[in-house]
């Protein structure tokens, strides 16, 4: 008896062991036609130059901002689509930057990460955008970067945003990510889009008007993208809002907190009066209040805030809060031409 179990324990243990093609009463006659069956792949646009790693492909985070994520986003400038990413520390050369050392103009760089502007390479369909022609330095480095601003905000595709350093593969300028705006190629039609806001305390209103329309021409072997955005934004300075009008803020403050030249007093130590000297003379000349009126004196100011107030300004006075006079003119233009079935320009 012990000899028989042992003999059936023994068989069942190879049968388990043994493969499923071993039991053909088991075996679905299409699986294996089915294993062996292509997978056919629709047509596919490859964008950007990258070498064939799977294995990299897999694991690089990509974020993805299609087209309903940018009508949420609802932005005014093409720069702003992208401040919603954490990845994106700052935009540190803008056209609201202050200062005759900053970028000027409607100009607006990216910085991915924190590394630099430099460090931050941006497509258009793939293709490098050109760098702006004029832009001061990012962090002590110059360079010129890519103006995001000049690239339209509607006809957009989706935006690939590469959120880790790839410069093995599109090169040194890649080190924080690679921003990729691709546009629509299947747009047919025409699409007007107006827009006007006014903020409730006063400056800062803007109005825009977008302009897209996509044809086939040829027969279908020509597709045209067409884009012409109109903006125009009043700037909101420092003296439009009560809070911001003076750099003064002592009377707000409690005691011992509201002294003058505290933490609360933010005006700078210059004077809006001049001061000079005639011929080889070594006093110093001013002109600047005395006794409540404009008055030539040698008698230089205090350091004493309350006594000589003209020796401190208030610099809010001649700066925005942030955002800058803008009036600008965008018109983009995309054109595809197949020249034959396999290349197309």
């Amino acid at each position: 008896m012990f000899v028989t179990a042992a003999r059936a324990a023994l068989c069942l243990a190879t049968l388990a062991f043994l493969p499923a093609a071993a039991f053909g009463q088991a075996v679905n006659p299409g699986s294996a036609a089915k294993a062996d069956d292509l997978v056919k792949l629709e047509a596919f646009t490859v964008t950007g130059s990258n070498f064939k790693r799977l294995d990299q492909e897999k694991v690089l985070p990509v974020t993805v901002f299609n087209k309903e994520l940018m009508e949420v986003r609802n932005a005014l400038t093409p720069v702003e689509l992208l401040t919603a990413l954490p990845q994106i520390t700052n935009v540190p050369l803008n056209e609201s930057a202050n200062g005759g050392a900053n970028s000027r103009g409607d100009n607006a760089n990216v910085n991915l990460r924190g590394i630099g502007a430099g460090n931050t390479l941006v497509l258009l369909n793939g293709r490098r955008v050109a760098p702006h022609p004029v832009t001061s330095n990012d962090g002590g480095v110059p360079a010129f970067y890519a103006n995001v601003n000049q690239l339209p905000t509607q006809g957009i595709e989706r935006i690939d945003v590469l959120r880790e350093g790839a410069s093995s593969i599109y090169g040194s300028d890649a080190v924080a990510g690679v921003i990729n705006y691709l546009t629509r190629r299947d747009f047919r039609g025409t699409d007007l889009r107006t827009r006007f806001a006014q903020p409730e305390h006063g400056s800062g209103g803007s109005l825009q008007a977008t302009l897209t329309t996509g044809r086939d021409l040829a027969g279908g072997k020509v597709r045209w993208l067409s884009t012409f955005d109109y903006f125009q934004r009043q700037a909101i300075p420092f003296s439009a809002r009560s809070f911001t009008r003076s750099a003064n803020h002592t009377a707000a403050a409690p005691a011992p907190f509201n002294a003058l030249g505290g933490s609360f007093d933010a005006r700078s130590a210059v004077s809006v009066y001049p001061s000079f000297r005639i011929g080889a003379a070594t006093t110093a000349n001013f002109l600047r209040p005395v006794n409540g009126a404009l008055a030539f004196t040698t008698v230089a100011p205090t350091a004493n805030r309350a006594a000589s107030p003209e020796s401190f300004t208030n610099l809010n006075q001649y700066q925005t809060v942030g955002q800058s006079k803008s009036d600008r003119q965008n018109w983009f233009n995309g054109v595809e031409i197949d020249l034959n079935d396999r290349v197309t320009a």
